[in-house]
Formats: C-alpha cells, structure tokens, sequence
C-alpha cells in the first residue's frame, strides 16, 4: 500500500467536529432515531450495512464495538462505528462480515478522518467497502473496486431484457440448465424466507465445506460470527433483517442463500450449494429465481458484494465504486503494524491463513 495511503497529508478545509465517543448502549433515543433518518435519505446509506440495527446486533455478539458521535453546534452531524482492535487499530463494525461501510450522515457531510481518528484514540481505521460518495476517506485510499448489483425496478423481465441488451447470455444459458434440473432431479420451487434450522445448519455446513476446499478461514468457526447471523434473521415480511431463501427440486434442498434486507434493498451474504449437483449451476439458478422473485416483495435493488466471481458481473447490470484504504496516525502501533505487513510479504503464503483467521477474531 503506498505510503501517502497511510500517511497523508493533504489539508482539509472542513469545518473541526467535536468527538463523542460511546457504545451503542449508550446512545440516546434521537441518536437512533438521526441515524435510521439519514439512512433511509441518503441513497449512498441504503445497503442494510449502514441500517442502526446492524450495528446494534454485532454489539450484541462483541464487545468492541464503539460509535464516534461527530458533532457540529452541539448536535449530531454523522455517526462512524467501529470496532476497536489491539493496539487501538480500528475497523468497520462486522468486520469482514460488513460488505458495505463508513459514516452514516447527509449526504453532503464532511469531515477530517485524521481528527476524528485522533478524538478516538485510534491509530488507524481501516477499510474496504466504503462507497465514493464519501469524500472524506478519498485521501487515504489506496484502491477502487467495483461492488456489480442487479437493477430490478422494471421487475424480472426488464432485469432479462437488460442483460440481453448488455449481450450476456446468462439468462438463456441458466434457463438450460433449469430444464434439466427440472427434468433430472424433480420440480423446482423457492422458499423464499425459510426459519428452519434444519436449513440453516445446511447451509452452515455446506458453507464451511467451501471455505475448507477453497483454503479460506472458515467464518463459522467463530461463535460470534454464527450468532449474528443467527440474531439477524428478521420475521416474515421485516424490511431489515436476515432472509434464508431455499431452492428445492421436488424435495431435495438444491441451494441456500442468507440475504440481509434493508426495504428495497437486498444484499447476497451467504450462498451455498449441493456440491453433487454441481452440473447444474445450481448457484446461477438460485440467483435467476431470486431476480425473479424479489421485486414481487418489494425488492429493487439486489447487491452480490464486491468480487470478481464471474457469476457476479453475468448477473449484474451495474456495480458501484469502494474505496479500500485506511485513515492513519504515526503512533507506535501503526510503526509496529507496517514492520509486521513488511514481514507478512516477505513471508508471502506461509502466514496467509493466520492473517485471514485474525480477520474474523
């Protein structure tokens, strides 16, 4: 990462703010109450990363979750949560759960990401998904990326014709392969909020075996992590919470997605499937039937998550720019930090799986 990623200084004619520092426990009524407003106006905020009742349930299962209270005139003007991490290094709340992040105010806020890290005694604030619009982390960013979606304003079928004018062939192929997984292995039909937890230890299970296969840290092996989840799901018909949507022939569960839902928005978390049916996609037919049914809830915006899966950008009909960098002070502990990344590349894949397992701790 280059070091002006890390170090910049590049002037700020921002307004100072004033720092409240507290955890979520200790935020009044009209703090929520601020926070859910400029969520639901801002269409930067919409993912249901930014909604208060993300932060709220990840506060539930750690204990190092703070929010800094950004003030001006004496009254709340944005709200940065994070976790609080050794050496006073800070990241986004969830962590790598969290696929989209950053501080939740009006759309024209801005601020000194270094002065805010300053009033929180923090010596860094990393990040990885946090949108273009906000401004005030651009000094520090050390990549871009791209996070695809699926428009579904005009429903399924301007979804379908979008692709074909985009000249993917995603929506014909997949059709094929509905067919013959119709044909082969029995009718499909989709569950499109499922509480079972016979269905959700599979999609655990499915899941873990990915990650193993894959070489990935396992992110169900951590309590916390599978209590949220857990915590998230949302009764039928909530406009936030935790969606376990199931894709059967005849009676065999084909694949298994965990979305999270913030009104209309829908953002894929958790995707997993029947290994032995992989000559079928089952994954693109569960994402085809989704795009199908979504917008019959209510949904108009499907988010897949920042990635370059091919499946994603197949699917996608627009994506929208992250910033990935962090907001850094020269203390000791980020001296410290940089010696230890120095020694992590000369390393090269020997300490690849601790650092992804210190990710999730």
């Amino acid at each position: 990462m280059p070091a002006e990623s890390f170090f910049s200084t590049e002037p700020h004619a921002v307004p100072a703010v004033d720092v409240r520092v507290c955890r979520p426990a200790q935020m009044t009524a009209a703090d929520w109450s601020v926070w859910n407003a400029w969520q639901q106006q801002n269409p930067a905020l919409a993912s249901p990363y930014f909604r208060a009742e993300f932060t709220q349930a990840v506060s539930q299962v750690r204990d190092d979750v703070e929010i800094a209270v950004l003030q001006r005139n004496g009254e709340a003007a944005g709200f940065l949560p994070f976790q609080r991490g050794q050496l006073n290094i800070g990241k986004p709340v969830g962590g790598k759960l969290c696929d989209f992040h950053g501080c939740i105010a009006p759309a024209d806020f801005k601020f000194d990401a270094r002065q805010v890290l300053t009033a929180t005694r923090l010596a860094a604030w990393d990040f990885e998904h946090v949108p273009v619009q906000q401004t005030s982390f651009s000094p520090y960013v050390a990549k871009r990326e791209q996070a695809p979606g699926l428009e579904l304003k005009d429903g399924y079928a301007g979804w379908c014709e979008q692709r074909r004018e985009q000249r993917s062939q995603v929506v014909s192929k997949t059709m094929q392969k509905v067919r013959k997984l119709t044909r082969e292995q029995g009718e499909l039909s989709l569950e499109l909020q499922s509480n079972s937890a016979e269905v959700f230890e599979k999609l655990i299970a499915w899941k873990s075996q990915q990650y193993q296969l894959t070489g990935l840290a396992d992110v169900f092996a951590f309590p916390w992590t599978r209590a949220l989840v857990e915590q998230l799901q949302a009764p039928a018909g909530g406009e936030f919470g935790g969606w376990m949507s199931v894709l059967r022939a005849g009676k065999r569960i084909v694949a298994i997605c965990y979305s999270l839902r913030s009104r209309h928005v829908m953002h894929a978390w958790f995707t997993a499937y029947d290994r032995d049916l992989a000559a079928y996609s089952p994954g693109l037919v569960m994402f085809l039937k989704m795009a199908e049914a979504w917008p019959q809830v209510g949904i108009t915006r499907f988010e897949l998550g920042k990635g370059d899966e091919r499946f994603k950008w197949n699917l996608a009909t627009d994506s929208q720019e992250l910033m990935e960098g962090s907001v850094t002070l020269p203390t000791m502990a980020t001296w410290l930090r940089n010696g230890w990344r120095a020694t992590h590349t000369l390393s090269g894949n020997l300490l690849r799986p601790l650092r992804q397992w210190l990710a999730y701790r």
